[in-house]
């Protein structure tokens, strides 16, 4: 009989299966949260660039 346990599972079977209709979030609300996060974190950016040059 061998032992499977000590080997590495297949990255790809390790992918969660969920689609969005699971999650309740719709494809708009995800691009709207990434635009949101981007913005703050340029916002942030130029903040620290400013307050950098005084």
């Amino acid at each position: 009989m061998r032992d499977d346990t000590s080997k590495p599972k297949d990255s790809a079977s390790l992918l969660p299966t969920t689609t969005l209709e699971e999650l309740d979030v719709s494809l708009e609300e995800l691009v709207r949260r990434g635009a949101r996060q981007l913005i703050q974190r340029a916002v942030e950016v130029e903040v620290e660039a400013l307050l950098s040059e005084s």
